[in-house]
């Protein structure tokens, strides 16, 4: 076999042995120094187990644990605990003196934390709650899942579930009614043509008359709005007790006054209805003896009222008849009458 070695730098095989036996031994000592040392060192993380119904995908060791926006911390470990699920939460060491922050109230979520859809357990602070101290037990509200695999799995359900068994149908519907509609729109077409053709007026002469109607209309519906805006600004409702008087109305309406009218028009007028038949024929039986019983009692109101013209109030409050009689022809009768209209004086 050659011998490689460079000449003055060459050792005995024994020597190569004992160089690298003490090194493993060396680097053996140096680990496990280094991993006694870190398990002696204090841990001043936050420690909080997170007792929750669900746990959504891609919540697993290492995941990060987000405070409104920040970074705080990450999941240690997540075991099952029966039907529930035990969430080990690392916060960071400066939580422990924030009593304020990290309470009972704090609103759990599974969302991304970033645009590429990695999952986190993202909290929310509310007003209230107790403070948890290191290794307490957190017992929160039902998380939301809003995470991308939980997105993901709501459009697949979707398109198996919703999409994909009625879409077909749908879209035989949409033919049958769009093929249903053409004969509709070929008759319109043709009642189009039918009025083109046989138009007399011209748009010129059409338009103006239809513009004065929309004037007209705008003139009727400005005239209007004073009126509605008076019954807007109305403020009726808004005094003090108008709302509890307006039901007492209501109630005593339904409860007095509605049924009082209905045993008026129930019972009363029930017993009345027997005397209609009898009625009518009597009414009947008047309006066939006197056809022109109308036009005969407005000639008769019209003699009265001439009568009365005809007879004013005289002195004593009694009517006086006006007669202007001409005795020209009977002087004996006459020479009477001026006798007893001066009192016997010549």
């Amino acid at each position: 076999m050659p011998d490689f070695r460079t000449p003055g730098m060459s050792a005995a095989p024994r020597t190569f042995a004992i160089r690298a036996v003490v090194a493993v031994a060396v680097t053996v000592i140096v680990a496990t120094s280094a991993v006694l040392v870190a398990a002696a060192l204090p841990d001043d993380a936050m420690h909080i187990s997170m007792h929750t119904d669900t746990v959504a995908g891609g919540i697993d060791t290492g995941t990060s644990v987000v405070l409104n926006g920040d970074e705080i911390g990450s999941v240690s470990s997540v075991r099952a605990d029966g039907n529930r699920f035990v969430v080990q939460l690392t916060l960071a060491p400066g939580y422990r003196d924030r009593p304020d922050v990290v309470t009972t109230a704090l609103q759990v979520s599974y969302a991304p934390k970033n645009l590429f859809g990695i999952s986190a357990v993202v909290l929310t602070t509310q007003p209230g709650g107790e403070p948890l101290s290191n290794n307490a037990d957190f017992y929160p509200d039902t998380p939301v899942d809003s995470t991308l695999t939980t997105l993901l799995r709501s459009l697949s359900d979707l398109n198996t579930q919703a999409f994909s068994p009625y879409v077909s149908d749908i879209l035989a519907t949409a033919n049958k009614a769009t093929l249903g509609l053409l004969p509709v729109i070929g008759t319109v077409g043709r009642l189009a043509t039918d009025i083109a053709d046989t138009q007399k007026l011209s748009t010129a002469a059409t338009m103006p008359q239809l513009a004065g109607v929309l004037r007209e209309l705008n003139t009727t519906v400005t005239g209007l709005l004073p009126g509605l805006q008076r019954l807007m600004d109305w403020q009726g409702p808004k005094q003090p007790g108008y709302v509890d008087n307006a039901n007492r109305a209501l109630a005593l309406a339904g409860a007095v006054t509605i049924p009082q009218i209905d045993d008026l028009l129930g019972e009363n007028l029930g017993q009345a209805m027997p005397l209609v038949p009898p009625l009518k024929q009597i009414v009947t039986r008047i309006q066939r003896t006197f056809p022109d019983s109308h036009r005969n009692g407005l000639e008769i109101a019209m003699l009265i009222e001439r009568i009365r013209g005809a007879l004013p109030t005289g002195p004593g409050g009694t009517p006086v008849l006006n007669v202007d009689v001409v005795l020209k022809g009977i002087p004996g009768v006459t020479a009477a009458l001026e006798s007893l209209s001066t009192g016997g004086r010549g």
